[in-house]
C-alpha cells in the first residue's frame, strides 16, 4: 500500500510544481492541473451569467444617469438596482458607533491589536487623549489591557494625492470609545471581535505514527523549502516543518484552514456592503461616475459562489475512517451554526459572516 502510494506521490508531484512568478509574492502552481480547475457548471452559471446580469444593469443605470454628477448622498443611491442591492452601510455611514466596529469587526479587523507599551511613533500627549481613558492614565490603560491600536506604522512612507480627496468618514473626527464593564482581554483579544470562540478541533493518531507519516513529513518539509529551490517557503511553521507532536501539526492546519476559509470569508464577503458606499469608504471621487463593468467584477467577488466549508466540489477523500471523520465535521459545522444564529438574535448587531454556510471551503476566485 505504502508502495503505491509513494508512487501516486511522485506523480503529484510533478503536476504540482512551484514557482514564484512575481519576485517577493508567494509561490504559485507553475501550470495548474485539471483537477484543480473551475468546472463548467461554475464557469458558465455563476461566473458569466452573474456578471451578464451585473453587466446589464450596470449599462441601465450608467445609461439612465446620463452622466449626472452626484450632488448629495441620496443621488449617489440612485445606481443602487435590484440586482445589486444598497449596501448596508449607506444605512448608518454617519454613525461614530459604526465608525468604530469598521475596525473590529469588519473587514480590516486584524489590524487592530492589544497595546503593550506606548509605540514609539506615538504623537499624541496624555492631555490630548485623557477625554477617552475613562479616568485612568495611559500607563493604567496599558496595564488593564484597556487600550488598542492600529497596526499601521508603516502607512507614513506611502506616496499619497491630496488633490480631488473626500473629508474624513466621521462627521466629527472622534477616538471611538468602548463603554462595558465587563471587557475580558487575553484570549478574547480586543472588545468582541465576532467569531473568536468558534474553533475548530482537528484530531490526529499518535505522535509515532506522525513521525512515520512520510507525506506528512514531506508536505512539512516542502512548506519551509525555500522558493528558490521549489518550496513554498513559509516562515515560523512549527518544528520547521519537522512534525513530531500532534499540537504542531494542529497549529500549522488550523492556520492554513482558517486563513483559506473563516478568514477569507470575513475579509472578502462583506466589501460590497463596506465598500460599496463610496461615502462609507472614501477614496478618490473625480469626474463622472465609472461606466465600464468594475462594479460588475466587485460585485460577484463580493458573492459566495463555492461550496460551504465542509462540502467539496470534487471528493478525494475516499478512505471510510476519513469520509467518517468528514461527516462528523460536518455535524460539528450544524452545531456551530445553530449557536452563531442564536447569538445573533440577541446581538445588537448581528455578525452574519462566519456563519459555516458562509464559509467558502477554498479561496476561489
Amino acid at each position: 500500500m505504502k508502495v503505491s502510494r509513494r508512487r501516486e506521490m511522485q506523480v503529484l508531484q510533478k503536476e504540482y510544481q512551484l514557482d514564484v512568478k512575481i519576485p517577493g509574492l508567494p509561490a504559485q502552481v507553475k501550470v495548474l492541473p485539471e483537477d484543480e480547475t473551475f468546472s463548467w457548471h461554475y464557469f458558465l452559471d455563476v461566473l458569466l451569467s452573474k456578471l451578464a446580469e451585473y453587466g446589464i444593469e450596470s449599462h441601465k443605470l450608467t445609461k439612465k444617469g446620463k452622466r449626472k454628477e452626484w450632488k448629495n448622498v441620496d443621488d449617489v443611491k440612485t445606481v443602487y438596482t435590484k440586482a445589486f442591492g444598497v449596501p448596508q452601510s449607506s444605512k448608518y455611514f454617519n454613525d461614530d458607533m459604526k465608525f468604530g466596529r469598521q475596525r473590529i469587526s469588519c473587514l480590516n479587523s486584524l489590524l487592530i491589536e492589544m497595546c503593550t507599551a506606548i509605540p514609539e511613533n506615538f504623537a499624541a500627549t496624555e492631555n490630548m487623549i485623557k477625554p477617552f481613558l475613562e479616568g485612568k492614565t495611559i500607563k493604567q490603560a496599558i496595564k488593564d489591557k484597556k487600550a488598542v491600536h492600529d497596526k499601521l506604522g508603516n502607512i507614513g512612507r506611502l506616496s499619497t494625492r491630496t488633490e480631488n480627496l473626500m473629508s474624513s468618514t466621521c462627521i466629527v473626527d472622534k477616538t471611538w470609545r468602548y463603554h462595558r464593564q465587563d471587557f475580558n482581554a487575553g484570549i478574547e483579544g480586543v472588545f468582541h471581535i465576532m467569531g473568536k470562540s468558534d474553533n475548530i478541533l482537528i484530531n490526529t493518531a499518535s505522535e509515532s505514527s506522525l513521525a512515520a507519516d512520510f507525506e506528512l513529513q514531506n508536505w512539512g518539509a516542502e512548506l519551509v523549502k525555500s522558493r528558490d529551490d521549489g518550496g513554498v517557503g513559509i516562515l515560523g511553521v512549527p518544528g520547521n516543518g519537522n512534525f513530531k507532536t500532534t499540537e504542531q501539526l494542529v497549529i500549522t492546519l488550523t492556520a492554513i484552514i482558517y486563513t483559506c476559509s473563516a478568514g477569507h470569508a470575513t475579509a472578502n464577503f462583506e466589501q460590497y456592503d463596506e465598500y460599496g458606499a463610496p461615502f462609507n469608504y472614501p477614496f478618490h471621487l473625480s469626474g463622472n461616475p465609472p461606466t465600464d463593468k468594475t462594479m460588475s467584477i466587485t460585485k460577484v467577488l463580493s458573492d459566495k459562489a463555492t461550496d460551504s466549508l465542509g462540502h467539496f466540489e470534487k471528493q478525494f477523500i475516499v478512505d471510510p475512517h476519513a469520509v467518517q471523520i468528514v461527516e462528523e465535521f460536518r455535524q460539528k459545522l450544524q452545531e456551530v451554526g445553530k449557536t452563531i444564529d442564536e447569538r445573533n438574535q440577541k446581538r445588537e448587531y448581528p455578525y452574519e459572516w462566519l456563519r459555516p454556510q458562509a464559509v467558502p471551503n477554498a479561496i476561489s476566485i
